[in-house]
Formats: structure tokens, sequence, C-alpha cells
């Protein structure tokens, strides 16, 4: 009966040693933990460091433009043409704020337009389409807007879609 008793005892014993070494192996891969944490953060920093290299180019040095809406597919998105903004050291924001001093946009609905138009008027902020920025930095300068201007959409008017008594006057008189 004591034979029982102190190999109960001993096996008792060997399953709080057992308990004890996971806990200490847990706590052992705990530390792994923390050194994978410190590697993550480093990795990532090495990431973004790569992510950001220092443009090719000051082309676009003093602009900053905001890319608003869907501006084409492939070559021409708009993940695309943030790369080759910042590859010629230029800046895109992801809001309209007061350092903007360029819009790109391809097709501007009406409200969008508005918002735009006040802009214009608050500070000096230029609307152009993304042929812009491919013509800039295919001759290495900035180009003069004017002919990149964003045409000025206007909104049709219900009545523009009903003909009223006077216009059919006047198409019986040209007839």
């Amino acid at each position: 009966m004591q034979k029982k008793f102190i190999q109960e005892k001993k096996q008792e014993e060997d399953k709080k040693n057992e308990g004890n070494k996971r806990v200490m192996e847990h706590r052992s891969n705990e530390f792994k933990d923390l050194d994978d944490v410190s590697n993550y953060y480093h990795q990532r920093s090495k990431k973004l460091d790569t992510q950001m290299a220092p443009a090719e180019t000051n082309l676009f040095k003093d602009c900053v433009f905001f890319i608003l809406g869907y501006v084409g597919r492939g070559e021409s998105s708009r993940y695309a043409m943030t790369k080759l903004i910042e590859k010629n050291g230029g800046r895109t924001v992801m809001m309209v704020c007061t350092s903007v001093t360029h819009v790109i946009a391809e097709h501007i609905c009406h409200s969008k337009r508005n918002q735009l138009d006040k802009a214009i008027e608050k500070r000096k902020v230029v609307v152009v389409r993304p042929d812009f920025i491919f013509d800039c930095v295919a001759k290495q300068q900035i180009l003069d807007p004017s002919p990149y201007f964003s045409s000025k959409q206007k909104a049709a008017t219900i009545t523009q879609f009903f003909k009223t008594e006077s216009d059919n006057k006047e198409n019986i008189k040209k007839s």
C-alpha cells in the first residue's frame, strides 16, 4: 500500500513537472513572439523606406495633386498615376486641402464640379485631365495646363427634355 502511495505521489509530481515544462515552453515562445514583433517592425520600416524611395526627378517638386474619382485603368489608374507623380517629386493627397495645387479629374459630375468651382474661387487650384501628368513627364517640364483643363460640364435642366409650344411653332414655321 505504501508503494502505491509513493507511486501516486511520483505521478503527481511528474504531472506538475510536465505542467511546469509547458509553462516554461509557453513563456519562451512569448519571448520568441517579441522577437517576431520587433522583426516585423524592422521589416515594415525597411519596406516603407523602399516604397518612399527618393524621387528620380524634381519635376513636380512644388505640386500637390488630388486625384478625383475614376481616372482610368492600367497605366492611367489612380495607383499608377500616384506612383508616377511621387517618382517625379510630387505629392498626392486623399482629400482636398489648402496645400492642393492640382486636381486631376477625367469625368466630373455636376455636384463635384460645384465643389471644385468653390475651391477654385478660394485658392488657385488647377483642374486638369490625367493627360497633363503623362505629357509633363514625357517632356520633363511642367506644361501650360490650359489645353488640359477639364471641360466644364453643365447639368441638364428638366425643361430641356420637354418641347414647349413656342418650340413647336418655330419648327412649323421653318418647315
